[in-house]
């Protein structure tokens, strides 16, 4: 390994720090702190361990960073190989696509990818695949157009045939259209009132509601032998006053158990 290279004398150790901390690009940040220990006068070694390199790579970074400053740090994507057909071979190319191929000459009807690279290697002796055929002519203005397949046995008389008694898509909508559902989805809806309830009490409560309160209506008829007293008490109340004259000119033990039943007034 030669000699250590200096570094520019422009920078200091701080101004680096300074631009590692603005930089945005992380491999830039971690060369410009390795850079930095060897401006503070350390082992190049420890800019190394730093960097995460060897001592070969600091040596590079050195160079780079010499040549153009701290942005030379900084990668940039690969230029990739150079392209195999020069200006003049791509007119060539660009020139019998357009002419269009003749079959007595080129021997084919229509040009294929693989008759251009053919082609292109007889002219140029140029070896090209398919792929980079493609991107040429994508690059020239050129889409690839595939014809519709047809068949060898395909009868044209047939077709033309079942063309002309074929009806059309808006005679065969018209005297194919379905009745209509029945379905109510988009009619008016019903008012609240009228809405089903959830539980027959509810909808008996909401139908009395309806109805108002009514005076005539017949009760309900009684179970019980309870609820029959109840009622015979509560109706012999209001006639007590004609009914106890009655009750003291007949003894309780002579008079039947029928004649002391309440009446109705």
């Amino acid at each position: 390994m030669g000699a250590a290279l200096s570094l520019w004398e422009d920078y200091s150790s701080d101004d680096l720090k300074r631009l590692a901390r603005a930089s945005r690009d992380a491999n830039q940040t971690r060369r410009l702190l390795a850079l930095s220990v060897i401006y503070d006068g350390r082992r190049r070694l420890e800019a190394a361990q730093i960097g995460g390199v060897g001592r070969q790579i600091i040596r590079e970074w050195v160079k780079r960073f010499n040549g153009q400053g701290p942005d030379e740090l900084i990668d940039r994507k690969a230029p990739g190989n150079p392209s195999k057909l020069n200006d003049e071979q791509r007119a060539a190319l660009a020139e019998i696509v357009e002419r269009g191929s003749i079959p007595a000459v080129d021997g084919v009807v229509r040009w294929r990818l693989i008759d251009l690279v053919a082609w292109v290697w007889d002219a140029f002796r140029i070896s090209l695949s398919e792929a980079t055929m493609s991107r040429e002519l994508k690059a020239l203005g050129f889409a690839k157009i595939s014809a519709r397949p047809r068949h060898q046995a395909q009868n044209e008389a047939a077709l033309v045939a079942f063309k002309k008694t074929s009806p059309r898509c808006s005679q065969r909508s018209e005297t194919g259209l379905r009745p209509a559902s029945r379905s109510n989805s988009g009619g008016r809806t019903r008012p609240e009132s009228v809405k089903r309830t959830k539980s027959p009490a509810a909808g008996l409560r909401a139908a009395r509601a309806l109805r108002g309160p009514t005076t005539n209506a017949r009760s309900p008829p009684i179970s019980s032998a309870q609820s029959a007293r109840r009622k015979a008490r509560a109706l012999a109340w209001p006639c007590l006053g004609a009914i106890l004259p009655l009750c003291r000119s007949i003894s309780p033990r002579s008079a039947p158990r029928s004649t002391l039943a309440p009446t109705r007034c």
